[in-house]
């Protein structure tokens, strides 16, 4: 026992635990009435979670122990095989028992975080005759001494209590250690009561419109490790000027004159409002080839080209010879003129290269800020201003031409006021975007719940006790018994219906919604120049997007419309439940088999890589019998429904949130309110990286995919 590590307690001023019936009982991994269950497995402990994360190597052995009444018991069972404990079992105990009870605490929520909180501040210490690692030996009747870390990491997990939210402790991700696994399975991440946990956390930020949206605190110090923090800055310090700062007691400017110009409507009396050819230069600057690329985003504006790419499908459809690309420069304005309507237009910070296609236009007096313009011409008010300038024979070849773009007028508050519009919504913009990061974050997490049940039930069932066997498939493993193992091929017959009017309802290909009308997700009109020799679906019909069949892009349709000829479309055969084939087909295993099987340039989830039919129909998968595969779907619906409702009105509140920080950035940059008063009060603080929306932009490339590889 290191001397250093060693802890003496006195008994008078600790809590101390030994026999799981006295006050503090629950506190010991022996005690009953705090059941776990991890990859769907029903643990009655949380010791004899310990004792089976010794064997991730032996999963029969791992059963005998989580199958036993009594963690003592269970305890037992390990102790004749501990020599054949995973090979780092010392260099990772202490991690696996802090996972051990961070389980216990997110399963049981109220009970145990309720019993950590009594103890106060005071040390926890377990009370062994024979443990002196774990806890601590009684020298006399008021003293104790030994490392006991049990009882200093559940000292660890009550400053956690105290000090992070409920969201952050009912979720936990499994430990980033080799074989970390249950049953032959990857251990995934452990939550319960998702629901009401989600209610709770986002009750607390959804309140916007009074400014309270804090990000986490620093996560409290570990006794082993070094410390950790949470990517979001600490909240400001009570008392700062930032807590004087309200959207809601914004007010309007005192005075007001009209304008001609229907998009602006009346602006402050003292602001300018003039045309953009006396505002921006057109600029053309050619000849610069190997500067970096850049792309003009709806959802973003002007970014790197690389990163927009990086981890899609979409192609660079960039020319060779790139020496007629026009450069663009910090403070430029550069926009694509075929969406810019679509708001497809911002200010750069970046130095690079755009489309000959694109224009750019930069600022003629130097003490106008581009911020201020990027916020103003990224309002939905704006994109109609330039759709009313741009011109074509129809939507998806209309045009904002340079000569109509320096016809629109644009109002210029003095200097000074476009900084601290500038100033005032990046803190608002931070403040939303950190909302909506907090939800995004808990949808995440309740989607890998949802993976993580979904999984345990398509290739186990919903009875973890019954018996497996070999697959005969290496990556398949253990199966129940009376499953059988089939070909894809056996299951789907492609069918390949075009269309020849392109009349049919265009659909869309969602990866968290499936297959939707894509009309009611996306205001732009599709990319297609015709919808003639599309395919055709119809309810029932699976339909595959060959370059993401590996992220889980496989649905079965409800609706009849059409595809990117580019997807492949099946009929179900065999003795095969739909639904159960969907589910299983996205389960992450499968997900994972459609990857390796994948062909093309490129690696992981960039690249161009395809699952064509002849790979896909060649895999083997494990199937129950058609009356079991109902059985699963109904236990799944039922199993989801809280999860899926939570996820639904989390979606919801992030909708909210981004229709008020439209509205909200809309009113300031037209000058429909005053925040001169507002942005002096604020701290200084560096703004998030992006307070735009990235899953948005993760949508818009999804969307160009499947419309135009073709």
């Amino acid at each position: 026992m290191s001397s250093g590590q060693t802890r003496t307690y006195q008994r008078a001023a600790s809590v101390v635990f030994l026999k799981t019936n006295e006050a503090f009982g629950g506190l010991s991994n022996m005690a009953g009435g705090f059941p776990l269950r991890v990859n769907g497995v029903r643990i009655l402990t949380s010791e004899a979670l310990y004792q089976a994360c010794r064997f991730p190597h032996l999963p029969d052995m791992q059963r005998l122990i989580i199958d036993q009444r009594s963690p003592m018991t269970a305890k037992m069972k390990s102790k004749p095989h501990r020599s054949n404990s995973r090979g780092d079992w010392f260099q990772v105990r202490v991690k696996i028992m802090r996972w051990c009870l961070r389980v216990k605490l997110a399963q049981n929520w109220r009970k145990f975080s309720e019993l950590l909180l009594e103890t106060g501040d005071r040390p926890i210490v377990e009370q062994s005759r024979k443990d002196d690692f774990w806890g601590a030996k009684p020298v006399d009747d008021d003293t104790l001494v030994g490392m006991n870390v049990l009882g200093r990491l559940l000292m660890e997990l009550r400053e956690e209590v105290k000090t992070e939210t409920r969201e952050t402790l009912c979720f936990v991700q499994p430990l980033a250690i080799p074989d970390f696994l249950l049953g032959g399975e990857p251990i995934g991440v452990v939550a319960t009561r998702v629901a009401e946990i989600a209610r709770e956390e986002t009750q607390a930020d959804v309140q916007v419109p009074r400014g309270q949206i804090d990000g986490p605190a620093v996560v409290q110090q570990s006794l082993f490790d070094e410390p950790a923090v949470k990517e979001s800055p600490p909240p400001a310090k009570p008392g700062g000027k930032e807590r004087d700062v309200r959207i809601t007691d914004l007010k309007p400017y005192p005075e007001y004159k009209p304008t001609a110009q229907a998009w602006l409507g009346e602006i402050p009396q003292h602001w300018s409002v003039l045309p953009n050819r006396a505002l921006f230069n057109e600029v053309k600057d050619r000849g610069h080839p190997d500067e970096e690329m850049l792309s003009v985003t709806i959802t973003k504006g002007i970014v790197r080209q690389k990163a927009l790419l990086e981890g899609s499908s979409k192609k660079d459809s960039s020319n060779l010879d790139k020496s007629a690309y026009k450069l663009v420069q910090p403070r430029d304005i550069a926009y694509n003129k075929m969406r810019a309507w679509q708001g497809a237009i911002g200010a750069s910070a970046l130095r690079g290269i755009i489309s000959p296609a694109y224009v750019v236009m930069r600022l003629r007096n130097g003490d106008d800020l581009p911020s201020y313009i990027h916020y103003l011409y990224r309002t939905p008010q704006f994109a109609k201003e330039a759709e009313r300038w741009s011109y074509g024979i129809t939507s998806d070849m209309w045009s904002l031409r340079p000569e109509h773009f320096k016809m629109i007028y644009t109002p210029e508050p003095p200097t000074a006021e476009q900084e601290a519009i500038v100033r005032f919504l990046d803190w608002a913009n931070g403040r939303l975007e950190r909302a909506t990061r907090a939800k995004r974050k808990v949808i995440a997490l309740l989607n890998e719940q949802k993976q993580a049940i979904i999984h345990q039930a398509v290739t186990r069932g919903l009875d973890s006790s019954v018996p497996l066997k070999p697959s005969g498939i290496p990556w398949l493993g253990h199966i129940p018994r009376h499953w059988e193992v089939k070909r894809i091929k056996y299951l789907l017959r492609e069918v390949d219906e075009r269309s020849t009017t392109g009349s049919e309802p265009l659909l869309s290909m969602r990866m968290h919604h499936g297959l939707v009308l894509f009309a009611e997700h996306f205001s732009r009109p599709p990319q297609a120049a015709t919808l003639v020799g599309f395919k055709i679906v119809h309810p029932g019909q699976f339909v595959v997007n060959r370059m993401q069949a590996g992220n889980g892009v496989i649905f079965a349709s409800t609706l009849t419309g059409l595809v990117s000829p580019d997807y492949a479309v099946f009929d179900p055969i065999g003795d095969a439940n739909v639904d159960f084939l969907g589910e299983l087909f996205r389960s992450r295993k499968v997900r994972a088999k459609f990857r390796a099987e994948s062909k093309g340039l490129g690696t992981g989830t960039s690249g161009f890589l395809r699952l064509y039919n002849d790979r896909l129909g060649a895999i083997h998968v494990a199937l129950p019998p058609r009356a079991e595969q109902g059985d699963i779907v109904a236990g799944l619906t039922r199993e989801l429904s809280e999860v899926n409702t939570t996820i639904s009105r989390l979606e919801s509140e992030i909708e909210l949130l981004r229709e008020y920080r439209t509205r909200l950035v809309a009113d300031v940059v037209t000058g429909k309110l005053d925040v001169r008063e507002a942005a002096a009060r604020l701290p200084e603080e560096a703004p998030l990286e992006s307070a735009e929306d990235d899953t948005a932009l993760a949508d818009e490339l999804e969307t160009a995919d499947e419309v135009v590889a073709l």
